[in-house]
């Protein structure tokens, strides 16, 4: 029954990764459907989990310029910055290694750190609004309190001498 739970969710992190790429290109799932001989519908199902045949994943990857295995790993070299190459070929290194409870550590630690990370991130953005206007949270009674303000503004008329 956990294979079940882990499987499902692993379609669900590669359907979300498929749409992050269509996203980033930018393609809309109809222009991707349309060059690899689909309907959008399928691409959709794909990026929500629906298992594809790997042709059909090569096919919507290379749309993206990815290559299945790139995909697979994870990470595009090419997308990795200079000065963090080092550590992703030792992550590679230790995640394809024939030492698995070493690797499933370290794949704990990633998945640990990543649902940090995405809370500080939401948390972060939940800080960075701005409040909302005062006329917004007082609603209707604001209404009242700048049409008084207008009447206590007017322009007083100077008297002739």
């Amino acid at each position: 029954m956990g294979f079940d739970v882990e499987l499902l969710a692993t379609k669900k992190k590669l359907g979300s990764r498929l749409k992050a790429y269509r996203e980033s290109v930018p393609l809309t799932a109809i222009e991707v459907a349309a060059a690899i001989g689909t309907h959008r519908d399928t691409v959709h199902k794909i990026e929500a989990g629906a298992v594809a045949s790997i042709d059909t994943m090569a096919k919507l990857l290379s749309q993206y310029g990815i290559t299945l295995d790139d995909f697979l790993a994870g990470f595009r070299d090419k997308d990795i910055p200079e000065d963090q190459k080092e550590e992703h070929r030792k992550l590679k290194r230790i995640l394809k290694s024939d030492f698995k409870a070493q690797a499933d550590v370290v794949r704990a630690a990633i998945d640990s750190t990543y649902d940090k990370i995405l809370t500080l991130e939401a948390a972060k953005k939940a800080t960075d609004r701005p409040p909302p206007s005062p006329a917004k949270r007082e609603g209707q009674d604001d209404m009242v309190g700048n049409a008084a303000r207008r009447r206590d503004t007017k322009p007083q008329l100077k008297k002739k001498a």
